[in-house]
């Protein structure tokens, strides 16, 4: 309840300081909270999988139920909400398809993780590392999008390997 209430806090306070174009919606709308539930269910079984990773299908559908009730207590409507992983699938794809484009507020959105990331490292020569992380954790489809380059090999190389090893799950 404290977090449908603090949603419903930020949506007020947008719409009155003039700070969200009506013709966007609703800030923090259905929609948005659906390709954000997915990205914690969905994306993180295809990240695992990008990574050597896979889960079985009644994992992957333990994971997904998982968000499904999370997103039900975060205010989802339950029509809304993807029943299975191929659902989920399906939706965010159909979410992203006419959301997910470049753009300042992504690219900025992008960069803050990182560097919040790169602030949790004993030092600063690790920023190439926390960037190979969301990197290699996102979508090859919406790395540029993100603002994610080619520009630290030896990490790009080397991440998928020590993010494999240091998961250390047992892959049978």
């Amino acid at each position: 309840r404290k977090i449908r209430l603090i949603h419903a806090a930020i949506r007020r306070y947008i719409h009155q300081n003039m700070l969200w174009p009506r013709e966007f919606g609703d800030p923090i709308n259905q929609e948005d909270q659906l390709i954000t539930m997915s990205g914690f269910g969905l994306e993180v079984v295809k990240a695992l999988a990008r990574i050597g990773i896979n889960l079985s299908g009644e994992e992957r559908e333990g994971w997904c139920h998982l968000w499904f009730t999370t997103g039900l207590l975060l205010g989802i409507e339950e029509k809304l909400l993807p029943r299975d992983y191929e659902a989920c699938d399906e939706m965010s794809a159909r979410i992203l398809a006419s959301q997910a484009r470049k753009s300042k507020p992504g690219l900025l959105l992008s960069r803050s993780c990182v560097d919040f990331m790169s602030g949790l490292l004993p030092h600063q020569l690790l920023y190439p590392f926390s960037y190979s992380v969301f990197k290699h954790l996102n979508d090859p489809q919406h790395r540029e999008a993100m603002g994610f380059e080619d520009k630290h090999r030896f990490w790009d190389w080397f991440m998928p390997k020590l993010l494999r090893s240091t998961l250390a799950i047992d892959q049978k």
